[in-house]
């Protein structure tokens, strides 16, 4: 159930207070999380805690998957600049997505998350 204010969010702020059902849900909220290439304490719980609604293999499923939306959308312009590294490094940081489960491409040109 989502909700505001109470609980020490800031006036406007969105959280989450359940885990997430399905991995579209868990799409959407990596969407809102992302969408000003920060994540706060707040987002981060919120993760956090709806990541616990799905099995552990669907969220790394969907994390890589968002990630190489990301990518995708990084390399339309056929270069990838100093800030989208930067964006891409933070969700795989902030996904705490191993570099196991980069794709190769990806580790290529994200040398510090290859080891």
């Amino acid at each position: 159930m989502t909700g505001h204010g109470g609980g020490g969010a800031p006036a406007g702020q969105w959280y989450l207070r359940r885990p997430m059902e399905t991995p579209h849900e868990l799409r959407q909220l990596l969407e809102k999380i992302f969408a000003d290439s920060l994540v706060d304490p707040v987002e981060r719980a919120e993760l956090m805690e709806a990541k616990k609604g799905l099995p552990p293999s669907e969220v790394s499923r969907v994390f890589v998957h968002f990630l190489e939306e990301k990518w995708g959308k990084a390399l339309e312009d056929g270069r990838l600049s100093a800030s989208e590294r930067s964006l891409l490094s933070r969700i795989v940081d902030e996904l705490e997505i191993h570099a196991d489960h980069l794709p190769e491409h990806m580790r290529v040109a994200m040398p510090s998350h290859a080891d």
